[in-house]
């Protein structure tokens, strides 16, 4: 069954959800390095708060299935370096929603703000994010290691996505 969703900009009312979601289990273990900034949910609201409160820095994006208010997934891509981030409820893992958030937020960044690049750092453990990337034509431009917190470093690959070869550059109709 394919859910139908839209995808909205992240708003107050969807703080709470948002802070859930990062704050399942599953979740914090597929993406540890992205959600260590988050040591309870009132960080994930302050984050949220400042995603609208300060676009420039952030923008942000939640998957809302068309007929409940509830988060199955959402997207980040922060400023500078246009770095995509995502997630999507353990619940509805493998239904293509990592998918159509991603796309969504690609044509967004070119259609408002006329990027040409997108870039995700992914752990060499996340195998769904890497197969994800690779289905929707990111490539790896760069490998090595990040510091997560003292005394813990991870293996990532940056990948890129040029927009102009995904057909939504500037000279893309």
């Amino acid at each position: 069954m394919t859910l139908r969703l839209q995808i909205l900009p992240l708003a107050p009312k969807h703080e709470r959800a948002l802070s859930e979601l990062f704050f399942e289990l599953k979740v914090r273990r597929a993406v540890p390095y992205g959600l260590d900034a988050f040591r309870t949910q009132a960080d994930v609201r302050a984050f949220a708060h400042s995603t609208y409160a300060r676009p420039v820095r952030c923008l942000a994006f939640v998957a809302v299935p068309a007929d409940a208010d509830t988060i199955v997934g959402a997207a980040f891509v922060h400023f500078p370096g246009a770095v995509l981030s995502y997630v999507v409820s353990p619940a509805h893992w493998r239904q293509g929603i990592g998918a159509a958030l991603v796309q969504e937020v690609m044509a967004r960044c070119r259609e408002r703000l006329g990027l040409l690049a997108i870039h995700a750092i992914v752990s060499r453990d996340n195998e769904p994010s890497r197969r994800l990337l690779n289905r929707l034509d990111f490539r790896i431009v760069s490998s090595g290691r990040i510091r997560l917190a003292p005394n813990r470093d991870e293996t990532v690959d940056l990948y890129a996505n040029s927009l102009e070869e995904w057909g939504l550059g500037s000279n893309g109709a």
